[in-house]
């Protein structure tokens, strides 16, 4: 296996004061790229916790951690490849920026999820499990939108 670094990674996260940046960044660092992440607006807890994570496992050159804060990265330079997740329409303007330099993107955009329930599930569990997927409001990407339920005695949804 051969890795061929493409250089420096813009990674662009939602809204949610979890790790999500992290799925990207550890891919662009693993691959030997560097990686510049823009935060969510309202994560600044979760940026400094990063900053003084990250140091610990990161050679002293390879992290620089800086605490400006910016609205929106400029999609106008180039960048070696994007990272993004958020909403379609936010999207489609990452992937119009990218295009003007031919720029690899991952859009992890929204979607719809629904649950399945079919009569041979167990009622406590699949409450359990579904109930689970809205831990950060719902704002997962994988959080279902709505449930269809099969009844014992029907043959549809």
């Amino acid at each position: 296996m051969i890795f061929e670094p493409l250089g420096v990674a813009l990674i662009m996260e939602p809204e949610l004061p979890d790790a999500a940046p992290l799925g990207p960044l550890v891919a662009a660092i693993a691959a030997g790229n560097a990686a510049v992440i823009k935060p969510p607006r309202h994560g600044q807890s979760h940026l400094q916790a990063m900053g003084s994570i990250l140091p610990q496992y990161l050679d002293a050159d390879a992290s620089g951690h800086q605490r400006r804060h910016t609205k929106r990265p400029d999609l106008s330079q180039r960048w070696d490849k994007i990272f993004f997740t958020g909403s379609a329409e936010v999207g489609k303007i990452v992937m119009q920026a990218a295009v003007a330099h031919l720029t690899p993107v991952t859009l992890e955009l929204g979607g719809k999820s629904p649950a399945l329930v079919d009569k041979t599930a167990n009622l406590c569990v699949a409450a359990h499990r579904i109930a689970r997927e809205f831990f950060n409001a719902g704002q997962t990407c994988v959080a279902p939108d709505y449930v269809w339920l099969k009844r014992a005695s029907s043959t549809s949804w």
